[in-house]
């Protein structure tokens, strides 16, 4: 019986040996498997979370835009604004100096009688 047994033995070591193999290769496809899931999950994730930060991006561009538009147009009015001030100033001293030529041109046209 002993003889009978030893190989019996090495089998079922074999055998055991052979599923524990199993077992192992059976984890670790289980593994690679939770591990590509987990990748799959964390590169969607960084997707999600760029494109989230190209539209908040998106929006402060856009919000800055609007802010520096704004802004170009009060500066313009602004300059419209001094430009008709200085324009009227530019009237009002060519009258004047119109109005002053005038006198100077009657009197010399016109003597004042001497008295």
């Amino acid at each position: 019986m002993d003889s009978k047994d030893s190989p019996d033995r090495e089998d079922d070591r074999a055998l055991s040996s052979v599923r524990e193999l199993e077992g192992r290769i059976e984890e670790r496809t289980e593994m690679r498997q939770t591990a590509r899931e987990r990748v799959d999950k964390a590169r969607e994730n960084a997707d999600r979370l760029l494109a989230e930060a190209r539209e908040r991006a998106s929006e402060r561009v856009e919000h800055r835009r609007r802010d520096l538009l704004e802004e170009a147009e009060r500066e313009a009015e602004s300059i419209r604004g001094q430009s008709e001030e200085r324009a009227e100033a530019a009237r009002e001293g060519l009258r004047r100096d119109r109005d002053a030529l005038v006198d100077e041109l009657v009197a010399l046209v016109l003597p004042r009688g001497k008295g």
